[in-house]
């Protein structure tokens, strides 16, 4: 039996591409948790994940008019976690 760890930020990404913006929090404690927030030009779209990024299980979305916000640098984890997106411009720290 093979087990399938879920990666809902892949199914996110591989429709809408690179975000305006990546977020990143956690919440400390005995089972710490970790989250992502994807900022496109219509809305931001919620995830829980843990430290190494192993899974990302979809939390929520807003509908959100982005419009006016520019790029921000893209943390380096997420270029090498999608390398085949169009990277051309797009900043990463």
């Amino acid at each position: 039996m093979v087990m399938r760890i879920r990666q809902d930020l892949d199914s996110v990404v591989g429709v809408k591409g690179i975000p305006l913006k990546v977020a990143q929090s956690f919440v400390g404690g005995i089972r710490p948790t970790h989250y992502i927030n994807l900022y496109y030009a219509d809305g931001i779209y919620m995830f829980q994940t843990d430290a190494e990024r192993n899974y990302t299980l979809f939390l929520r979305s807003h509908t959100v008019n982005f419009d006016g916000m520019s790029q921000e640098p893209i943390p380096l984890w997420f270029k090498n976690r999608y390398p085949d997106l169009n990277w051309v411009g797009i900043p990463t720290e």
